[in-house]
């Protein structure tokens, strides 16, 4: 695999290897842009219902901001028979939650990181800072338009599609495929494993006595 790629001067290396300072900031800054967003908003919205609940100083939906019914057609209109109050309009994520995040990544990265960078690493594809400024460089883009228009995306996996991408412009042979298959396969097992430990773990925290309910099962 490393093989068939094409090799540059090291003088050419030097320069991308410089550059690729540029492009590892931006990368950084478009991962935590988006990333920890990822993470911090269903906290944030958390945080939001609960405000809207309590109140800031305990009375029902004292921290809420416009009454909202929802219609039959599910459809969302003022003030109805039954007025429901939205638990996130007007409310801003605190900064000290994007804070957290961008220290929780950052912790993240130092301890566990190491084996991401080892599965992305040269034995996917030949790397050099040549191909890394341009894998760095197009993931960061991605990820930073999408955080512009507010769509949640994986920067793991943006940056395993342009080291790919990089990969096949030195033939098919150039890249690891079974160890690309491994982390497809990853992919695909994620999201229903964790929608089912998610549920799981709902169903026994909500099913659980509480103060309102004290013989609950």
């Amino acid at each position: 695999m490393h093989k068939t790629a094409k090799k540059y001067s090291d003088r050419t290396e030097l320069v991308f290897r410089q550059l690729q300072i540029l492009t590892s900031c931006i990368a950084a800054f478009s991962h935590g842009a988006n990333d920890v967003a990822n993470a911090m908003g269903p906290l944030s919205t958390i945080l939001g219902v609960y405000r809207c609940t309590r109140g800031v100083s305990g009375v029902a939906n004292n921290g809420c901001v416009s009454p909202i019914k929802v219609n039959a057609d599910g459809a969302w209109s003022q003030i109805g028979e039954k007025i429901y109050y939205s638990a996130t309009d007007g409310w801003e994520t605190p900064l000290w939650m994007l804070a957290v995040g961008g220290i929780m990544i950052g912790i993240g990265f130092t301890s566990y990181g190491y084996n991401l960078l080892r599965s992305l690493g040269n034995n996917l594809t030949y790397h050099s800072p040549t191909r890394c400024y341009c894998m760095e460089f197009g993931a960061a883009i991605i990820v930073l338009l999408a955080s512009r228009i507010g769509l949640p995306i994986s920067t793991t996996q943006c940056i395993t599609g342009a080291t790919m991408a990089v990969g096949l412009m030195n033939g098919a042979r150039g890249v690891n495929w079974k160890r690309f298959l491994t982390i497809f396969g990853s992919w695909v097992v994620t999201m229903p494993l964790v929608g089912i430990y998610s549920g799981l773990l709902f169903l026994f925290m909500a099913s659980n006595p509480n103060l309102k309910n004290p013989t609950q099962l």
